[in-house]
């Protein structure tokens, strides 16, 4: 059992030093870091980028930590989604809803005719999952809101600029009354 245990943790060890040497964080101003960067990347390339411990607040951050933060927490994945980061918060609030799902067709008892073993364990055990899912959406959010604010401070240091073509709905008001109207919006960030 020790000799399981020992291996265990070598590997664990190894895996844990594989995965510091894959985040590396550049230097904004080298040319290496000017030939990653793109406007409309994600944050599943960003976190490789920057690290959200080095984030320092400023006046005009696009995406506030606290809010996003605070927004998740009151609706799981929320704070991703303000963020840019649908399919993420989507994800988490799915993994949630599940959990909370299962957990309470466990407590309840799965039906009159077939019995779960151990329902009280699989309860508790979905609902310790829908609470660390709820907890990692809250700082994950955060940490998506510091790294996505470091990304555009680098991107408008760098002079890259970003086009975007939005959808959008609105209406007209006319004399006679308000018009539905549809189109684009063309946003330009630099």
């Amino acid at each position: 059992m020790k000799r399981i245990l020992i291996i265990f943790s070598l590997l664990l060890c190894v895996f844990a030093k594989a995965q510091d040497d894959i985040h590396y964080y550049a230097d904004p101003t080298s040319p290496e870091m000017f030939a990653m960067l793109h406007p409309g990347m994600h944050y599943r390339q960003l976190k490789y980028l920057y690290n959200a411990n080095n984030y320092v607040p400023m006046y005009d951050d696009g995406h506030s930590p606290f809010w996003c933060g605070l927004a998740s927490a009151v609706i799981p994945g929320l704070g991703e989604c303000l963020n840019g980061e649908f399919l993420r918060g989507l994800g988490k609030t799915a993994t949630i809803a599940a959990c909370y799902w299962l957990a309470v067709l466990y407590a309840a008892g799965v039906d009159e005719y077939h019995e779960a073993p151990h329902e009280d364990i699989l309860s508790t055990t979905f609902l310790l999952g829908a609470l660390t899912t709820y907890i990692w959406s809250i700082v994950d959010a955060v940490n998506i809101a510091k790294v996505k604010n470091m990304y555009r401070r680098d991107l408008q240091l760098l002079g890259i600029a970003d086009v975007d073509l939005y959808p959008s709905l609105g209406t007209f008001v006319y004399a006679s009354g308000m018009v539905p109207t549809a189109g684009f919006t063309l946003a330009l960030t630099f």
